[in-house]
Parts: structure tokens; C-alpha cells; sequence
């Protein structure tokens, strides 16, 4: 890594032109995108409400399946969903249309009187989301030209080690969602802050910037990883173990897939470790929210014979304390997020980035490969 050197970043003008960022958005819609858990849904008929390059979505259970959708009625456009997360069919609630699992309209009021045609002849649908699962990670798509990757295929290594770190679907674990709010965010930034803060000892402004012999950063496909080890193989080490089920809880590793999705593994206490999960969801060209959760990772763990034996009391505590820690950091990292949208007009079309930035160059090359390669959809 060259110790500093300028890059032309991502098109600026999508954090203040709803055009631009309309257009954006519209390539990002044929590229799999982390839409939620699927164990947000443990029973038939839950469902949750997100969004997919701008447009909004819902995730539904329907017995052992999972089905998504666009958000918006195949008769007049109204949202079906209308709150973030609930249980029952799905009904319009503007004329009352029904539609079953695979999107059709099966329940249309005096149907034949307004229509002419039944239900079954009228052949209504809702566009439906692309969905593939990566452990207890839900990830979706709008179809298009291009679109045969297979999730797993776009994953590439990181799907073997997301898979391991969700603790996948059949696992029951506790999960909190840390916050909710709104602000301008590059996810290339938040995960580069989130990889100097979340640290068991020590805040960012104390720890410094880490040595470079003690990191290693990795790049695969669009993605990027970052480990605070020295070793080059770290990566292909632990994709391979965690398709053996052997990985084993060793030190901070932060995934970043493009676009939206942050993946950390910490420690928070000697022995202990917790994955958080970062979701960034765009909703305007000067609005993102962001979605988080965090668990104790599903990985063994080195504990001394102290720790075992006290373990029962102190997981009465830990995971507040651990959520109290992750809310200062995104607290301010919100803040910083809002100050640097009030200039966003004004940045320039070169940012320089260090020699421990390389993974914000790496997002900006993925960004402009999807802007190149992806398909706008209408």
C-alpha cells in the first residue's frame, strides 16, 4: 500500500441530486443485496418491511417458505405493507385484493362485475424479489438481464464464513437491534471506523492507526475483509474451516460485501466474542438508514477456567453492556455522517486516501463496475 495517493470516488453527485441517485439505485437493483434475518421471521405469515435500491419490499414466511415482493398493490399502487413488521396474508388494505405465495391475485372483490374475467383469467401479480439465503442472511434482487450469478457464486469466499458467523436458521439465539435512524453514509466509511472502534480495550482516539504487520486486508470480487492478523492466508484459512465447521474464535475480522452489508467479529471480554451486523439502507439521495444487530458469535472460544466457572453471572450483564458500547460508536459515527452531508455539494471529485484506506479505494472501484456493468431497471 503506497502511504497516500488521490482516487476518484463514487459520482457525488448522488448525495444531492435525486436523479442521479434514482439512476444509481436503478443499477443496483439486479445486484444481491442483504434485505434482513431470517429468523425475523419464525412463524407463518411474519413478515418485515425493507427496501431494495430505493424501493420498497417485504420478506414474508409462508409455511417453510420465504417469498419477497415489491411493496406496491398490482391494482392501485398502494403499499401493502405499511409498517415495519407484522403477521397475516397478504391483503391489500385500499380494495382489499389477496394475494397468495407466488405473488397472484386470488381474491379480487366483484371481480367479474368490475373485470369481466375471474381472479384465475385476470392473472394480477406482484413483482416479485429474487431471494437467496446465506445461513440465517436473507439477500434479494430485482431480475434482470445478467442476473444468473448464484448468491453463493457472488459471495465467493465470504459465503462459507457468513454462513458460519450467522449461526444459521435452525440456531435460536438472541438478537437486539441496536438502531435505527437516519443519515448519509459510503458503508466503505462506516466500516473502516467500525473496524478501529470495536475493540475490547480501548476507543479509537487512544488505539491510533494499527501497525500494518499486525492486519491484513483482503479483497474478493466486489467484497473486502479486513483482520487484525499478519497472516495473507487468513481468509482462505477460515472459509475453509468454517465449511468444516473447525473455525475457531481468533481476532477481529470485519467483512464488507457490496453494497450494503458490514459483517464484524469482535471481542468484547477475554474469550468472549460477538458478531455485529450493519445494514444500510437508502432511501434518498441525502438519507440512509441504517439497521443493526449484534449476538454472541457462534464460534468456540478459548475461555480460562475463571471465565467458565463466572460465565453464568457475567452473561446477565454482557450483553447490555455490549449494546451500550456499539450504541456510543454508532452515536458517533451518526454525528459524523450528518456533519459531512452538509457539505456533501461541496466535495470535491478527489478525496486522498492513506495507506489504511485501501478498502474505501476498493469500494469505489466496485461502485463504478456496478454503475458500468448493472442494468437500470425502469
Amino acid at each position: 500500500m503506497t502511504p497516500s495517493h488521490q482516487h476518484e470516488f463514487s459520482r457525488l453527485d448522488t448525495f444531492t441530486d435525486p436523479a442521479a441517485f434514482a439512476f444509481e439505485q436503478s443499477k443496483l437493483a439486479s445486484i444481491w443485496t442483504f434485505l434482513g434475518l431470517a429468523s425475523d421471521l419464525p412463524n407463518d405469515n411474519d413478515w418485515f418491511r425493507t427496501s431494495l435500491a430505493s424501493r420498497s419490499v417485504f420478506v414474508q414466511r409462508f409455511g417453510k417458505q420465504l417469498r419477497a415482493f415489491e411493496n406496491v398493490c398490482a391494482h392501485r399502487s398502494f403499499p401493502l405493507r405499511n409498517a415495519d413488521k407484522g403477521n397475516g396474508p397478504v391483503v391489500c388494505g385500499f380494495h382489499h385484493w389477496q394475494y397468495d405465495r407466488e405473488g397472484r391475485a386470488v381474491g379480487i372483490p366483484q371481480c367479474r362485475q368490475l373485470f369481466g374475467k375471474t381472479p384465475h383469467e385476470l392473472n394480477a401479480r406482484l413483482t416479485e424479489v429474487e431471494i437467496a439465503l446465506c445461513g440465517d442472511f436473507i439477500f434479494g434482487r430485482f431480475r434482470g438481464l445478467g442476473t444468473s450469478e448464484t448468491l453463493e457464486q457472488y459471495l465467493a469466499e465470504g459465503f462459507p464464513i457468513l454462513e458460519a458467523m450467522s449461526g444459521g436458521q435452525s440456531k435460536r439465539r438472541s438478537i437486539k437491534k441496536i438502531s435505527e435512524s437516519q443519515l448519509e453514509v459510503l458503508p466503505s466509511d462506516q466500516s473502516r471506523r467500525l473496524s478501529h472502534r470495536c475493540r475490547p480495550s480501548r476507543h479509537a482516539r487512544q488505539a491510533g492507526i494499527p501497525e500494518a504487520r499486525k492486519m491484513s486486508y483482503f479483497r474478493f470480487g466486489p467484497h473486502s475483509a479486513y483482520f487484525t492478523t499478519p497472516d495473507r492466508t487468513a481468509l482462505e484459512t477460515m472459509a475453509t474451516e468454517c465449511r468444516a465447521g473447525e473455525w475457531r474464535s481468533a481476532d477481529f475480522r470485519l467483512f464488507q460485501m457490496f453494497p450494503n452489508f458490514i459483517v464484524a467479529h469482535f471481542m468484547v471480554d477475554h474469550g468472549f466474542w460477538y458478531v455485529v451486523v450493519l445494514q444500510h439502507v437508502a432511501e434518498g439521495p441525502d438519507r440512509t438508514t441504517m439497521r443493526s444487530w449484534f449476538y454472541p458469535a457462534p464460534f468456540p472460544a478459548d475461555r480460562s477456567p475463571l471465565k467458565r466457572w463466572t460465565m453464568r453471572l457475567t452473561e446477565l450483564v454482557r450483553p447490555h453492556l455490549v449494546g451500550l458500547a456499539l450504541r456510543h460508536v454508532q452515536r458517533q459515527d451518526h454525528a459524523v455522517c450528518e456533519n459531512h452531508q452538509t457539505v456533501a455539494h461541496q466535495m470535491p471529485g478527489k478525496r486522498r486516501a492513506g495507506a489504511f484506506e485501501e478498502r474505501a479505494v476498493w469500494f469505489e472501484e466496485a461502485y463504478r463496475e456496478a454503475m458500468a456493468r448493472g442494468e437500470a431497471l425502469a
